[in-house]
């Protein structure tokens, strides 16, 4: 099911044999997961996690390398930081006679969100030749993911940009704070000519990873 990692564990145990410390000497047990074990930082992993022949409620469920894992009211959520390693184990337990036995172990991958898609105005993406009156319709800068990415509702906004333009053949530039174009930047594209080139740079975003630089966008005045 998309925007869930599922974990099936299923223990098969052939054999319970107690020592006199009570350690179980035999488990057999198979882990099956979606989505290529992938965790994403920044994120809420949705994670689904059963044992045969042990309710949810004596589960112990653990996760290292600084991430955070809790109850949600199906499954399990997975919180990767933006600094984690690459590798994530989730780990499940229960507990017999007091004593808590380790069930399983299961090792994820950690990868950050890929990054955001620039379009001017939501439409034009990078190298589109655009007349100015359509890019003056909509002035601002979007930023969204593929649709094809495994979560939904991630969401990123642009905070500043750098304008790149040329005037008597001197390359310039002016700085906004924000999506939506100022109204310099909205002056200089009224000004531009056909063939002219406008190149978007220094592009600023926030998203759940917190803000960082994305690649830049380029159009051309139709």
């Amino acid at each position: 099911m998309k925007n869930s990692v599922l974990i099936i564990l299923v223990l098969m145990i052939s054999s319970l044999c107690f020592s006199q410390t009570e350690e179980i000497e035999d488990i057999n047990f198979t882990i099956a997961a979606e989505r290529f074990n992938i965790l994403y930082r920044g994120l809420d992993n949705p994670v689904s996690i059963s044992v045969e022949g042990i309710s949810s409620e004596n589960l112990i469920v653990t996760v290292n390398n600084g991430a955070s894992i809790k109850r949600s009211s199906k499954n399990y959520i997975v919180n990767v930081k933006p600094d984690s390693p690459p590798i994530v184990d989730i780990s499940v337990s229960t507990r017999i006679d007091e004593e808590i036995m380790l069930i399983g172990t299961k090792q994820f991958r950690v990868k950050s969100i890929p990054p955001p898609q620039l379009t001017v105005g939501g439409a034009f993406k990078d190298g589109a030749e655009v007349p100015k009156a359509a890019i003056l319709l909509n002035p601002y800068l979007s930023a969204r993911l593929d649709e094809n990415f495994e979560f939904d509702g991630i969401y990123f906004n642009v905070t500043s940009f750098e304008l790149y333009y040329q005037k008597e053949g001197v390359t310039n530039y002016v700085t906004c704070k924000g999506s939506r174009f100022s109204e310099e930047i909205k002056s200089i594209i009224s000004s531009m000519e056909s063939g002219s080139d406008l190149s978007f740079s220094r592009i600023m975003v926030a998203g759940p990873e917190g803000a960082h630089q994305v690649p830049g966008i380029s159009l051309k005045i139709k």
